[in-house]
């Protein structure tokens, strides 16, 4: 079975555990599917009745794989990343973290150089 075989058979049984009634959670549980992606298919499947991938090949009718779009579109410059956020660090969060550095600074002095835990 290729990689697109193997999506769209994880995304039929998203769909036919949905349609036997079992909730979003248990079906994201058994399958090990985030919830975002149980929501994403489920809903297609309503809308359009398709569960394969939407992509430029589709709307230009061109035969050529996505994987070869994307090497092209990252060939001539354009390079979608999504920026790293880093967590708000709150006094409170500051203040945890100083007296969790400074008590095992103190434990290793106190073991010792010598001493790994």
């Amino acid at each position: 079975m290729n990689h697109h075989d193997q999506h769209i058979s994880e995304r039929s049984r998203i769909v036919a555990l949905h349609d036997e009634g079992l909730s979003n959670r248990a079906i994201a549980g058994r399958l090990g599917v985030s919830m975002p992606t149980l929501r994403k298919w489920i809903h297609r499947w309503q809308e359009t009745g398709n569960l394969n991938d939407l992509a430029i090949t589709t709307d230009l009718r061109l035969e050529v794989s996505n994987t070869a779009v994307r090497r092209r579109l990252h060939a001539a410059g354009p390079h979608h990343r999504v920026p790293a956020m880093k967590e708000h660090l709150t006094d409170v969060r500051r203040n945890t973290r100083l007296a969790f550095a400074q008590e095992h600074v103190t434990k290793d002095r106190v073991l010792g150089e010598n001493c790994f835990l």
